[in-house]
């Protein structure tokens, strides 16, 4: 998954990626993430809302 994640940054040309786990099934894996260098932001709530 952190190869998945590396490659569509680099492809992409991106520095960011919106992951939404809500049911914390890859918890283990953003954690792994978090350990090679890339920033992972864990939010509780909605924090983002989509404006109509």
């Amino acid at each position: 998954m952190i190869e998945k994640i590396k490659d569509l940054l680099k492809q992409y040309n991106r520095s960011i990626i919106f992951y939404f786990d809500t049911d914390e099934s890859f918890k283990e894996a953003l954690e792994a993430i978090a350990l090679e260098g890339l920033k992972v932001v864990t939010v509780k709530d909605n924090y983002f809302e989509r404006k109509i």
